[in-house]
């Protein structure tokens, strides 16, 4: 089975404003994420180099519009060398462009750049996802190709379904539990359109520590940890084979666990 490569880097919220009266006056969600630094930032929509890589590169910048709206990221995704065609891989020299309209957040992703993965839409309401579409863009052939996905919401849980020609086809089940992402399933299909597998993800070990990025699912690569209010220390992933009803460990997995210690001051905010 062909492995997928999981990176992870950090995009989370570990900073706090001093609660002292100078500024105990100041809402948090007043204050403005300035630099985060690399560290549990995940994708799984678009391949990560194995051999490419940027050694200068240690944090992401945030730019705000008028409205103290995030509108640009510094760091994004660079393509890599011939090599290794198709994959992407971190750098400064990469940023990503938002723009708002109502509630669609546009995101540009490697806006500056020749070669791109792919430009995000995304439609939120009241710190909601409703919908997200991702335009994949391929240079050799100059195409695109546009997925789109709606957002149920049961319970604690969140249903992510193809719109379009795989219309309402179930693509990830994501559990919420106290406040925070624990569970995100993958499904797989066949030709015929039925279930054979699944991805499952764990997310454990959070703290009790704001995570600021919570409902800005357009920052590419913090979707996930869009959906919590704390910080996850631990993933845990392992893929399934369904196998006569019966889901099967196919020996594909990912883990990785993060030092607390070490993820202390990776957000510097601006409470100003």
């Amino acid at each position: 089975m062909k492995k997928h490569f999981l990176l992870a880097f950090a995009f989370l919220s570990f900073f706090s404003c001093s609660r002292d009266e100078d500024d105990s006056e100041t809402p948090q969600n007043q204050c403005k994420i300035v630099t985060a630094k690399r560290h549990n930032y995940l994708f799984d929509d678009v391949a990560i180099s194995t051999s490419s890589f940027d050694v200068n590169f240690n944090k992401f910048t945030f730019e705000y519009d008028s409205q103290k709206r995030i509108n640009k990221v510094i760091g994004g995704l660079i393509a890599s060398s011939a090599g290794d065609l198709g994959g992407f891989y971190l750098s400064n020299t990469a940023s990503d462009e938002i723009t708002y309209s109502g509630n669609t957040v546009f995101v540009k992703v490697s806006a500056n750049m020749g070669i791109r993965p792919y430009d995000k839409e995304f439609v939120i309401e009241n710190g909601k996802l409703l919908s997200q579409k991702i335009t994949s863009k391929f240079p050799v052939s100059n195409n695109t190709i546009s997925t789109n996905f709606s957002y149920e919401y049961s319970g604690n849980q969140i249903l992510e379904k193809f719109n379009g020609i795989l219309n309402n086809r179930l693509n990830k089940t994501l559990t919420v539990e106290n406040g925070n992402l624990t569970k995100v399933v993958k499904w797989r299909y066949n030709l015929d359109g039925n279930i054979n597998g699944k991805t499952e993800i764990i997310y454990s070990d959070y703290d009790k520590q704001e995570n600021l990025l919570k409902d800005k699912f357009f920052i590419n690569g913090a979707f996930y940890s869009a959906f919590s209010s704390n910080i996850y220390n631990k993933i845990d992933s392992k893929t399934y084979d369904l196998l006569n009803g019966t889901f099967v460990f196919n020996g594909n997995y990912f883990n990785t666990t993060y030092d607390p210690a070490s993820t202390s001051n990776y957000f510097e905010k601006n409470c100003n």
